[in-house]
């Protein structure tokens, strides 16, 4: 009779409307490189069960209990770690002959997990691919269990290590993974080009610096694969930095270019080390989108991090020369919120320096303080103080106080909601009136006290969501609070309040595209099926909310009129203007309602 195994992959828990998309990428390559074993394969059964995150317990016990698994493993990350503590601490209750085997990202101390989880009997660090062979051997007793590297496990009340874990030098010894049924389930496909990353940053947990690649033939043909699934919307190449080797990038790119016939969104990281035009221009092609992670422009903070090759003034000429030509929207800054040697001022200077870049796109979370990393295991060098407990997240060290934490994060809140409404030019234009950081610092308190700041769904929500009615009201709070004239405080209140309603309009579009029966825009009721053909609807609606926009824009009433007659003789087909002869103003003013897609 066959052996039986159980890898077991919980889902992150979803946010907002969103449903987890994640499918268990290193439990289907653990899986297909144990059964290249022809023994294993006819001796072994191997099923990958994927659990949502609030799967009930009792039906995954009953299941299991009536199946007598051999072995459960576990795939653990931080976002599934509790959640996996729970469920097999009571399949251990009811499975008492069963082992109970963790691995995964979040298992870095193998001896801590083991001395506070009684119930796990085996625990693999590091890649699974040959450690977990090798255990499944030692279930025939083909191996003995003390000669398998990358584990550690109980033996007569003892727990032994028996050191670091043996990795694959060759990746294309691993079966394709691409023909797996996850494919089938997911819109979003997760792959990656190669392993590794050189960097060794302080607060990263990748667990390999050599870095080894998968062939361009394995490549190809995998992409090719991934490619002609029609229900696949969206490729994220998870790569550590897909331009660490450029030549190889610019062949992985024209892979892409080659078989993406379909033009689906295509994502993932570059460094951008080394300026190459000939793959930037690649990637503008194949529209990528990539992240950079700056994590802080700060020199201390970055020293602290270990990343002393990162010289903030040469990325920005290099940003600057890559938006000449690339599409700003498909740039994403990354910063980290609580790093050794930042604080809430130095955070501040970070968000500035990605505002001056005119890229909409940036992202700002707290440290996960991972097991294993620098950061984890000399907490005390920087005073560090985390939560030893998954999510991990940092509460405050020698530089950054659990006040200003708090205060940077409710920050990046306002500032991302703003960028949600505005482009940074639009910012940067506000700011030559008012200082857009007073209006920032303002909004971060409101954020605050009406604990805007604490709810991970906002960000996911759709507009029209309570938290995003919230945030309007706190930012109105704010302006309201703001020491300025009353003239311009209404104003710039009504400029806000158009520039929302216009984000929920097209936000409601995209829900009409999406199959939503009708929406209501203004008191205009639009049915879902006409919400790209019925241009009469749109053009009304456009139109009035143009208007209201353009009574935010100026104090000027000449200017004023002079929009509205224009924006209303182009949907009249009348191109006189009689309310001013300067063509100077009106050219601007057309400019203006063209740039922002008022008109076309």
């Amino acid at each position: 009779m066959k052996k039986k195994c159980k890898m077991v992959y919980i889902k992150g828990i979803p946010v907002g409307v969103r449903k987890s998309q994640s499918y268990p990428l290193g439990l289907i390559s653990i899986r297909n490189y144990v059964y290249k074993d022809e023994f294993l394969k006819n001796n072994l059964n191997i099923d990958i069960d994927v659990f949502d995150f609030y799967e009930e317990d009792e039906k995954i016990l009953l299941n299991y209990y009536n199946d007598k698994p051999d072995v459960i493993a576990f795939s653990c990350y931080i976002w599934n770690y509790n959640r996996i503590l729970e469920l097999s601490r009571k399949l251990k209750l009811v499975l008492t002959d069963t082992l109970i085997l963790f691995g995964g990202p979040q298992i870095q101390d193998s001896k801590k997990v083991l001395e506070s989880q009684s119930h796990v009997d085996i625990v693999s660090v590091g890649e699974g691919e040959i450690t977990l062979k090798n255990v499944f051997y030692s279930m025939f007793e083909k191996i003995k269990i003390s000669d398998i590297k990358g584990i550690t496990y109980r033996y007569q009340g003892n727990i032994i290590d028996n050191g670091k874990n043996e990795i694959i030098d060759n990746l294309d010894d691993i079966p394709s993974l691409i023909e797996d049924e996850y494919m089938y389930e997911n819109k979003i496909a997760l792959y990656e080009t190669s392993r590794g990353c050189p960097f060794g940053c302080k607060y990263c947990c990748w667990s390999e610096r050599r870095m080894r690649y998968y062939s361009l033939e394995r490549v190809e043909a995998d992409l090719k694969r991934i490619f002609s699934y029609e229900h696949i919307e969206q490729l994220f190449l998870i790569d550590s930095e897909l331009d660490i080797d450029i030549n190889r990038a610019k062949e992985v790119i024209k892979l892409v270019i080659k078989y993406n016939t379909r033009n689906i969104l295509v994502q993932g990281f570059l460094g951008l080390h080394k300026v190459d035009m000939e793959l930037l221009k690649l990637c503008k092609i194949a529209n990528f989108r990539f992240g950079i992670g700056i994590q802080s422009t700060n020199i201390e903070t970055l020293n602290n991090c270990g990343r002393t090759w990162f010289n903030k003034d040469v990325m920005e000429d290099t940003i600057k020369n890559v938006l000449k030509f690339y599409d700003k929207n498909l740039l994403e800054l990354q910063l980290i919120i609580g790093l050794p040697g930042d604080n809430l001022e130095k955070f501040k200077r970070s968000l500035q320096w990605c505002l001056k870049l005119d890229i909409r796109k940036i992202t700002a979370n707290r440290l996960i303080v991972f097991p294993g990393t620098y950061f984890y295991n000399n907490k005390d060098e920087f005073g560090i103080v985390f939560d030893n407990e998954p999510y991990n997240l940092i509460y405050q060290n020698s530089t950054y106080s659990y006040e200003e934490i708090i205060k940077s994060e409710a920050l990046f809140r306002g500032l991302t909601f703003i960028l949600s409404l505005l482009s940074p030019k639009e910012i940067r234009e506000i700011s030559t009136v008012i200082d857009i950081w007073v209006i920032l610092d303002g909004f971060a308190e409101n954020i605050i006290k009406n604990g805007l700041c604490f709810d991970k769904r906002q960000e996911y929500d759709l507009p029209s969501k309570d938290s995003h009615v919230r945030l309007v009201k706190s930012l109105l709070d704010t302006i309201e609070e703001i020491d300025i004239k009353n003239d311009f405080k209404m104003h710039l209140k009504l400029f806000f309040t158009n520039k929302y309603e216009y984000f929920l309009f097209k936000s409601n579009i995209r829900e009409g595209i999406l199959g939503k029966k009708f929406i209501y825009y203004r008191n205009v009721k639009i049915e879902g099926s006409n919400l790209v053909s019925n241009k009469n609807t749109l053009t009304f609606c456009i139109y009035n909310q143009s208007k209201n926009i353009i009574k935010s824009l100026t104090l000027n009433n000449e200017v004023s009129e002079i929009f509205k007659e224009l924006l209303e003789n182009h949907y009249s087909n009348n191109k006189v203007c009689t309310k001013s002869n300067n063509t100077e103003i009106k050219s601007k003013i057309l400019e203006y309602l063209i740039q922002n897609n008022y008109i076309s």
